[in-house]
């Protein structure tokens, strides 16, 4: 079985020269705004292979008046024109906004958390559903519960294991104290309706929260849920695997403070699991906090310059050195930057153009299609609440994303197996998969064997999910992944239950005089071993080949198939003796991941068979 591929290169561990200025902000990439904003998502909204931005715009703390939303499409060079009226929702005042797509029908959706005077606030959360194109409709009275809130975070996860995306909202902010309130779970259909179920599957807790995130915690691959804000310390709340939750907060009581506004986790230190990044670590200094597992985090505060009373930080790795650095959005000077050596970090503002305005939030990504990921900043507060592009002039991504864990199923199932993996890349950012997507391709053993690939679901936090097909008979499962990031930085592991075999007969051989040839194989399927094909039942002297191929498609014919397709080079040219037998001896290559499948199929031209020609059975050749 392959070893887990980290993404933490091994001279991360010594220090590593701080960089030059790297994130320059350019003024002609957004046009003229002046407008209190609140939160930013990227997302590529009409689905024209470039990153648009959607802004969540409020007004003063707590009570603030009703804004116009923003909407800002990419050229795909990295300018942006203002598309608000695409949006097709009247002002209210937002905190925060998401795109995911909630319906599942393949486009970004919008759900708006609002800001509100608690505990008599009659703001509501909005959902605004793509069209596909990047129009939307406001449908919030049919698909979200009539409930008010005053909501500062609203995070989205697969938290009962359906495949679709719920959602937690924090409630009970205004102005700077909030007040306790319960955090809500809102439970999706499948469609994009939502269900109230907070009183039935979260703990009953009053705490005073402002942010929430969703990922897996424990280990166990399902997503939990933690919060944190002004109640002081983190909740956290456990998932059973069915979407019931539990307070078992110990090991984040005390990460952050009564001034902690955000949290955001990713693998800071190389051991598998994810870190606190901490804004308001120690009370008004930002640090990271190490997860401990069910022991308590152990935090550490960043070195100064630091204390400034900030709102935002994220996870990139700005530097291309294999780990995650850590930014902040300032309020009340230039954006900051904690440059990651190790697990040690130094401070690195340098590599940030200074502006002094007041961020609340920030996004990163790649705006202008150089492979480099650029930061978003929005403003409000304070200032003239101008929103800033800075374009990265650094490294290109050129680091595979890694998987921090994956999930080996106890037994097969009897219908389906499922198998999950934790993935992390270059942005750890409000848990979501910016830059990368995760496929996989699975192969099943014994009475009826398959196979089959596709693209996993991300459930939240990093971890994805996919589900073979196990019917009865089913006595193994190789499963491969692959997580891809958007500069086709490939990372592949592997994992099986059950028994399975380096040569699996798939049968749909086509008859020839003789009858139906048969294709079997032999030898170690790993790099640079030899492997033998041999070749029996064909018409004696008949010339032929032995066709390899990527994928299995079998086309029918005359009662079999021609079972490999997308042929690979070589193919190998074979000629039946006086026997009706061939063989041929070929090299595996080195370089393949584990679990590659390829299929062989032998055929020679023989006149008896009703095509011209007869085919041996599929052969499914899988490295172990």
């Amino acid at each position: 079985m392959a070893s887990l591929c980290i993404r933490f290169a091994p001279l991360a561990l010594l220090a590593a020269p701080l960089a030059a200025q790297q994130f320059i902000y350019n003024a002609a990439a957004l046009p003229a705004q002046n407008i209190w904003s609140n939160g930013v998502d990227f997302v590529d909204i009409e689905k024209d292979g470039d990153l648009d931005i959607v802004v969540a715009n409020g007004s003063a703390y707590g009570a603030g008046g009703a804004q116009a939303q923003h909407l800002w499409l990419n050229n795909g060079a990295g300018t942006f024109a203002a598309a608000h009226a695409q949006l097709n929702v009247t002002n209210f005042n937002a905190q925060q906004v998401i795109a995911e797509d909630f319906d599942k029908d393949g486009d970004a959706d919008l759900l708006y958390s609002p800001a509100g005077a608690f505990p008599a606030t009659t703001q509501v959360p909005r959902i605004l559903m793509n069209d596909g194109t990047g129009n939307f409709t406001n449908e919030s009275a049919t698909r979200l519960p009539v409930t008010t809130m005053s909501s500062w975070g609203v995070c989205a996860g697969d938290v009962d294991n359906d495949l679709d995306l719920d959602v937690v909202f924090t409630d009970g902010a205004q102005g700077f104290a909030g007040q306790p309130s319960q955090a809500k779970l809102y439970l999706n259909n499948g469609s994009g309706f939502f269900t109230d179920v907070t009183a039935t599957r979260f703990p009953v807790d009053m705490f005073n929260a402002q942010d929430v995130t969703m990922f897996d915690w424990d280990g166990d691959f399902d997503v939990d849920v933690i919060i944190s804000g002004k109640g002081g310390g983190s909740r956290l709340y456990l998932n059973n695997g069915a979407g019931f939750f539990t307070n078992n907060s110990t090991p984040v009581a005390a990460v952050g403070t009564g001034n902690t506004y955000e949290i955001d986790w990713g693998d800071l230190d190389a051991d598998g699991d994810l870190d606190g990044m901490v804004q308001s670590i120690t009370g008004t200094s930002e640090g990271w906090s190490r997860n401990n597992g069910m022991a308590a985090a152990t935090n550490t505060t960043f070195p100064a310059p630091n204390g400034n009373d900030d709102n935002e930080l994220a996870g990139l790795d700005f530097d291309n050195d294999g780990d995650l650095d850590v930014f902040v959005a300032s309020l009340s000077g230039q954006e900051k930057l904690y440059q990651n050596n190790g697990g040690v970090f130094v401070n690195n503002n340098a590599a940030i153009q200074a502006m002094v305005d007041s961020s609340l939030d920030f996004g990163f990504g790649d705006l202008n299609a150089d492979g480099k990921y650029d930061m978003y900043t929005v403003q409000g507060e304070s200032g003239n609440f101008t929103d800033k592009i800075y374009f990265n002039n650094g490294p290109a991504d050129t680091i595979r994303p890694a998987f921090l864990r994956k999930e080996t199923p106890g037994a097969i199932g009897a219908t389906e197996t499922i198998f999950r993996a934790t993935v992390q890349d270059a942005i750890q950012d409000d848990g979501k998969a910016r830059n990368y997507t995760v496929f996989y391709s699975w192969a099943t053993y014994g009475a009826n064997p398959s196979q089959g690939s596709g693209t996993a679901f991300h459930q939240g936090g990093g971890t994805w999910r996919t589900t073979v097909p196990t019917p009865a008979g089913t006595t193994g499962v190789a499963l491969q992944w692959n997580a891809r990031d958007e500069r086709n930085n490939n990372s592949f592991t592997g994992v099986s239950v059950g028994t399975i075999g380096s040569f699996t007969d798939m049968g749909l051989g086509v008859a020839g005089t003789p009858g139906t040839p048969v294709l079997t194989g032999s030898g170690i399927v790993s790099a640079g071993n030899s492997l033998t094909f041999n070749l029996s039942g064909l018409l004696a002297g008949a010339p032929g080949a032995l066709v390899v191929g990527a994928t299995y498609s079998p086309i029918p014919l005359c009662g079999g198939a021609l079972v490999p397709s997308l042929p690979l080079n070589p193919q190998f040219f074979i000629l039946a003796d006086g026997s009706g037998n061939a063989s041929k001896v070929v090299t595996w290559p080195s370089g393949l991941p584990i679990y590659t499948h390829v299929f062989l199929q032998g055929g020679v031209l023989d006149a008896g068979s009703c095509a011209g020609f007869a085919l041996t059975n599929g052969l499914r050749v899988t490295q172990l």
